[in-house]
């Protein structure tokens, strides 16, 4: 083998491991951004986003709901999904929240299990 060729093995063999990498951190990110979500939404801070990478449809939005003992602020379009998932449409409730939000299958069915718990 050549030395061009090899440098050029070498080149596409280091881009594929960039990728997989980049692809990995993507993911945690979006893990992240949804933990930071939930977050917001149990301490009532939902409509706080002054570092959203991702425009929200519903920012300041937020609509609050009592629960056993503690108050749980949660944006319209979370209502949106409760509904659908009350009406047992958990599946196309994970599947608008991808569209919107642009997430990946399992971080959006974490998001509408514990969206599902708080109910």
């Amino acid at each position: 083998m050549e030395p061009a060729e090899l440098i050029a093995t070498l080149a596409v063999f280091l881009s594929c491991i960039l990728l997989l990498i980049v692809m990995k951190v993507k993911r945690q990110i979006k893990e992240i951004q949804l933990e930071l979500d939930l977050i917001r939404n149990q301490t009532g801070r939902a409509d706080f986003t002054p570092y959203s990478p991702v425009s929200d449809p519903n920012q300041g939005q937020a609509v609050s709901f009592n629960t056993s003992s503690e108050k749980i602020k949660v944006t319209a379009f979370d209502e949106q999904l409760l509904l659908m998932v009350q009406q047992g449409q958990k599946i196309a409730a994970i599947k608008k929240l991808r569209e919107v939000k642009d997430m990946d299958l399992k971080s959006a069915k974490l998001y509408v299990d514990k969206l599902e718990e708080q109910m």
